[in-house]
């Protein structure tokens, strides 16, 4: 069974002959490229094998087959082109199965072609905590009789130090959502060199739990909010241009030359309004 992308203007006849050869084609432009995967689940044991593609890409993200219409990076079709991106053209499925109503398997050949348009992948990571009562029972107790004393304790911060205490130990479950956006190759290009430079203006000695805990903080005031309202903005930008004003070089006099590099730590951080963010851009307000 054959299925296809939305819109496949000029690769009409490499999909069609994808087609008739049910999925197997040899002789390709360099641009294309067939790929295999699979995808199975039992729904009585819960026993699920996610896409091998997919599992390219990040390994901690379960995801389905690509549909037909994705793009993918060029590494999870097993290409080394770095920020190049491939479009499902088609995907012909060999076998679906579903045997007694309990599990589901599909195997499948997926015709990509290279393409231009670029995307965006942000990676939400949850992690899920399973103890013992008895440890909850006594990590509530432990952050009420602190509160009594005036000490406010965060509950799940002390159910983490105090888990395992009394020997029934904790498991923890990871869970990874993906979500994409389509942008254009500026804007691609634009947020790789942003993220450069927080990676290069973050020393070594941060603590990482301190920046995704202000992260963590800026996420939650927008959603109290209902909108985003608040940007977690560096106090001095981590790329600092003169405000329209000009700077002498060893080329000459220009305007808005780069002149400094703040740091990405907690303490060059700050929750403001996004307009004020976007009004001061990367120009540093004392």
């Amino acid at each position: 069974m054959l299925s296809k992308a939305p819109s496949i203007r000029g690769h009409e006849i490499i999909v069609k002959r994808f087609e008739q050869n049910e999925g197997n084609l040899d002789n390709l432009p360099e641009n294309y490229i067939i790929k295999g995967d699979d995808y199975y689940a039992n729904y009585r044991t819960g026993d699920v094998e996610w896409s091998e593609i997919a599992k390219k890409e990040n390994p901690l993200v379960e995801k389905y087959i690509p549909r037909v219409g994705e793009l993918v990076t060029a590494s999870a079709v097993g290409r080394k082109e770095p920020d190049m991106f491939y479009l499902a053209l088609a995907k012909y499925s060999y076998r679906s199965s579903d045997l007694d109503g309990a599990s589901y398997s599909t195997e499948c050949s997926i015709l990509f072609v290279r393409t231009n348009k670029k995307q965006l992948s942000r990676f939400v990571y949850r992690v899920t905590a399973k103890v013992h009562p008895y440890d909850y029972d006594y990590s509530l107790k432990w952050c009420k009789m602190w509160e009594s004393k005036g000490v406010k304790i965060n509950h799940k911060q002390a159910l983490a130090a105090l888990a395992g205490r009394c020997g029934y130990g904790v498991s923890y479950k990871v869970e990874v959502k993906e979500y994409k956006k389509r942008v254009s190759e500026t804007a691609y290009f634009n947020h790789k060199k942003r993220e450069q430079r927080i990676k290069l203006a973050t020393p070594m000695w941060v603590s990482r739990y301190d920046l995704n805990a202000l992260r963590a903080q800026t996420a939650r005031m927008n959603k109290e909010a209902g909108y985003v309202k608040y940007h977690l903005d560096h106090k001095y930008p981590i790329h600092l241009v003169c405000d329209g004003k000009y700077s002498r070089t060893k080329d000459g006099w220009k305007k808005g030359k780069h002149i400094g590099c703040g740091l990405n730590a907690p303490h060059n951080l700050e929750h403001i309004l996004v307009n004020e963010n976007l009004r001061k851009s990367n120009r540093s307000v004392t």
